[in-house]
């Protein structure tokens, strides 16, 4: 990763595409074919002892990166899924039935250890209930081309995608409904936990793109904008968010527009991830 490989870099200034965390302190970050770690809540990060190339191929880039517990990571390329056992040492590649390399994979998400949801281009939509060993396609169409997925349990989720809206499922993704009343389009999110969720939104104009975050505690009955400091202070521009992780209600980790931030009081403020 560029600044970061065979080295180490203040967290903030970290270019990053995805990250995921496994806890407040340990997490990853991948550009590309890169991966790096950190072990200090993003204070610094460092070039990862197998990095992505070497097991996903030197062309493959991850545009995804899923930590399921205790220690499963998922990665997520535009034509495969890959699977790691060990925190990343090592990746194997997973079939995915029906998925072909013209049908881009676009999102992943496992809202419990053995119940995994996975969307591609076409708006398809599979479901994995050990784990990720085995996938089934629960849709073949319905869900919108490049929708994210966000899942609060096992049965209840939503697929964002943007200027387009989103959609949601309470019965585990068999039926889509189209959410109405949101004047923010949703981008992408994360649930910390069943209640406490939080999403990336954004509103373009001819002025250009603002964003915000969106906050649950309810599961996702309600949802919140949360209100970031006022003139004279910078705020986070989440239209430009690529990628957001919760670990806990309080503690969060996202990538707006290419570098690293850490937020440790639910979304309120934000600043270059650290320990």
């Amino acid at each position: 990763m560029p600044g970061v490989a065979g080295g180490t870099t203040a967290g903030g200034s970290v270019p990053g595409a995805a990250l995921s965390f496994s806890s407040a302190d340990a997490g990853w970050v991948v550009l590309g074919t890169t991966l790096d770690a950190t072990t200090d809540g993003g204070t610094s990060w460092a070039a990862h002892a197998t990095p992505c190339p070497a097991a996903m191929g030197a062309a493959a880039a991850v545009t995804q990166l899923v930590f399921v517990a205790p220690a499963t990571f998922w990665g997520v390329t535009a034509t495969a899924l890959y699977r790691s056992g060990d925190f990343g040492a090592t990746w194997q590649p997973v079939p995915v039935p029906g998925a072909a390399p013209t049908s881009t994979l676009v999102s992943l998400t496992f809202p419990s250890p053995s119940v995994g949801y996975l969307t591609d281009g076409s708006g398809r939509l599979w479901r994995s209930r050990d784990g990720g060993a085995s996938w089934f396609l629960v849709t073949a169409s319905g869900l919108p081309a490049g929708a994210r997925l966000l899942f609060a349990s096992p049965q209840t989720g939503w697929a964002l995608e943007g200027a387009r809206g989103a959609w949601a499922t309470a019965n585990a993704g068999v039926s889509w409904q189209p959410v109405h009343g949101w004047t923010l389009h949703p981008q992408l999110g994360s649930f910390a936990d069943a209640a406490h969720g939080f999403m990336a939104a954004s509103l373009c104009g001819s002025a250009g793109c603002t964003g915000s975050l969106l906050r649950t505690s309810d599961g996702g009955s309600v949802w919140d904008e949360i209100a970031f400091p006022g003139a004279g202070t910078s705020p986070p521009n989440f239209a430009d968010c690529s990628s957001l992780d919760f670990v806990t209600a309080e503690v969060g980790f996202a990538v707006l527009d290419g570098a690293v931030y850490r937020t440790d009081d639910g979304g309120l403020t934000w600043g270059a991830a650290s320990g």
